[in-house]
């Protein structure tokens, strides 16, 4: 168990405001004393982007971690208004933080850190507390651009090309924005990328294959595989005609 983070590691290094944070319900009526669920959805999924264990924040809101969960994976229209409040004042606390910073250093949470950061990844929630930062959470007009939201607040997989990495690298977005944007790419998608990384003509550099790997989490054996792998523009060879006996 990892525990209450706040409590593990003494008080937060961004001060929590003396009032909780208003969460404002803009669609929608549920049951009384509920809100729409939508604005908490993002601020967990945010901080699963993060690496922040489910059961460090349901420690810290005082809720059972499956509830944390169930939320987090868009099965809830509608929560209690004191969840989404606890919710939005550990988000304004937690968002500005790496849980490496509070939570205790053992192994147990490192790996709880990794299935998290892990778990995101496979999901798709690959929008991050930085992707947020000036925009209302709970206005689902309102979102990052590479956030689309269905009717039941799952997060649609958004196609990622080759482009689209090389732009997060280009624009020196976060390693967590680039390695996810990666994870989502094809296969085919990836050796353009490693011959973009690779070039001696790019404008910041040529990157040796250990820099590619640090850089996107894999191993430099993956990488000279997309190396010597045929790029999707590269014709292929003629086949060469048999002679005839």
């Amino acid at each position: 168990m990892i525990g209450n983070p706040a409590a593990a590691a003494g008080s937060w290094t961004r001060p929590i405001p003396a009032a909780p944070p208003q969460v404002h319900p803009v669609a929608g009526h549920g049951p009384q004393g509920c809100v729409p669920a939508l604005g908490t959805i993002r601020r967990l999924r945010a901080l699963a982007a993060a690496g922040w264990p489910a059961r460090s924040l349901a420690s810290a809101a005082k809720v059972n971690p499956r509830t944390i969960g169930h939320i987090r994976a868009g099965r809830r229209h509608y929560i209690h208004a004191d969840i989404a409040a606890a919710v939005a004042e550990i988000y304004a606390a937690a968002s500005s933080l790496r849980p490496e910073q509070k939570l205790p250093p053992t192994t147990s949470a490192r790996r709880a850190i990794r299935y998290t950061r892990e778990l995101a990844t496979r999901e798709g929630w690959s929008c991050t507390p930085d992707d947020w930062a000036g925009l209302d959470m709970d206005d689902p007009k309102v979102g990052p651009a590479t956030d689309v939201i269905d009717r039941t607040y799952q997060f649609k997989r958004r196609t990622t090309t080759a482009g689209d990495v090389l732009e997060l690298i280009r624009t020196a977005a976060s390693r967590t924005r680039i390695r996810n944007a990666w994870a989502r790419l094809g296969l085919g998608e990836r050796p353009i990328v490693v011959a973009a990384l690779s070039d001696s003509t790019r404008p910041g550099g040529k990157m040796s294959g250990a820099q590619i790997a640090a850089l996107f989490g894999v191993s430099q054996r993956a990488i000279t595989r997309h190396r010597m792998a045929p790029r999707p523009d590269t014709p292929a060879a003629p086949a060469v005609p048999a002679r005839a006996s």
